[in-house]
């Protein structure tokens, strides 16, 4: 049987949707932060991806967004404990408290499958 572009789209979207590399920060490698390789989730529930800041030196912390054939944008940033900035319409929320960087989903869609990155800075 063969597959649906459609059909394709909800595998990839299932297995893949919040795709990010593994540790990630401008300009310094990943020596400063640390995230999954990858994260599922299904359609119309709740994901939350986390991000851990390994050296408590870098005040500002960032959530970027990688889509297909897309320029790589800003989607938070953080300059403390507390609800991130938001620097987009999309439907998510970010906080940060002590170390962790967090990035919630509270309804994914297919619009949401991307690679996610997070990084910090002085």
């Amino acid at each position: 049987m063969e597959e649906t572009e459609q059909s394709k789209a909800d595998i990839m979207l299932r297995y893949l949707l919040l795709s990010a590399l593994l540790l990630w920060a401008p300009g310094v490698g990943s020596a400063y932060v640390e995230q999954l390789p990858f994260l599922t989730g299904v359609l119309g529930e709740s994901q939350t991806l986390q991000c851990t800041l390994k050296e408590t030196s870098h005040y500002w912390m960032y959530w970027y967004l990688q889509q297909e054939a897309e320029e790589l944008g800003q989607l938070f940033y953080s300059s403390g404990d507390g609800s991130g900035t938001n620097f987009t319409a999309k439907p998510m929320s970010a906080w940060r408290k002590n170390n962790n960087w967090h990035l919630q989903w509270k309804n994914l869609s297919r619009s949401d499958s991307a690679v996610y990155y997070c990084a910090c800075s002085t």
